[in-house]
């Protein structure tokens, strides 16, 4: 038996554009983006864009910049955009080079991209001007039903960043997903636990998907590119209580189940 075995794998990372390079700009900056939300970053691996930063050899403080990702509960593993003269002492605080290349996954419908486009600019945003100093980011990894598979399942919670797709099936959830997430099925979705983040059905155009929730606090929802946002929260008739959504004309309809 080998002592290791080696896979290439994609992992969703957290992409942090700096803008400054002031350690208490960035502090307070990373401190806008989560709200003070303790589970905003779940300890998930971060890359440091420091492209539009003119930074000169041994000038930046590499373990100062791991110590206040990790403050913000994110594990920083590599530098990306670094010029080549910083690589060295990049490498030598523990970090990887990053080159800006990320793997390919699969695209949505562009229904469903169309949606989910059109509705970020209505969804509100955290933190006042101290955000310019950094910009959030996040390299997804898409989980896909396979093509012969009608359902897809997930048992596992659906994390901050992470897209999941249900291509040409419907979605069943069993766990909790999260603010930030994304949800996309062709079909139907169902969500046995608490759902927030955003919620696309019939993301090719099918009119009589539906969208099942045992616990409701989206984001935004959408059935076959017609969606609703909740910048103010989702009514609180609903919330806690299972409910269904469907597509009735043109706008969505949200009833009790049962």
């Amino acid at each position: 038996m080998n002592a290791v075995n080696i896979k290439i794998a994609s992992v969703m990372t957290v992409i942090v554009t700096l803008n400054s390079k002031d350690a208490e700009d960035l502090d307070q900056a990373l401190g806008a983006v989560t709200q003070g939300m303790p589970d905003y970053f779940e300890n998930e691996l971060a890359v440091a864009d420091i492209g539009a930063l003119q930074i000169e050899p041994e000038s930046c403080n590499w373990a100062g910049l791991i110590a206040l990702f990790r403050n913000h509960k994110l594990q920083l593993v590599a530098i990306r955009h670094a010029p080549a003269l910083l690589h060295d002492e990049i490498v030598a605080a523990g970090l990887a080079i990053d080159h800006g290349v990320t793997a390919s996954a699969s695209t949505p419908p562009a229904s469903a991209e169309t949606a989910r486009n059109e509705a970020a600019s209505a969804l509100p945003q955290p933190g006042g001007d101290i955000q310019d100093e950094v910009s959030v980011s996040r390299d997804e990894e898409t989980v896909s039903a396979p093509p012969s598979q009608r359902t897809l399942f997930i048992d596992m919670p659906v994390r901050a960043g992470q897209r999941i797709y249900a291509r040409n099936a419907d979605l069943v959830i069993t766990a909790t997903v999260n603010n930030g997430a994304e949800i996309i099925a062709d079909g139907s979705v169902h969500v046995y636990a608490p759902m927030r983040g955003r919620v696309l059905a019939g993301a090719s155009g099918d009119t009589t998907a539906r969208i099942y929730g045992a616990s409701m606090q989206p984001e935004l929802l959408s059935i076959a590119g017609i969606y609703q946002v909740f910048a103010d929260g989702f009514p609180e008739q609903w919330i806690n209580r299972p409910v269904q959504v469907r597509l009735t004309a043109s706008s969505l309809d949200i009833a009790a189940v049962g």
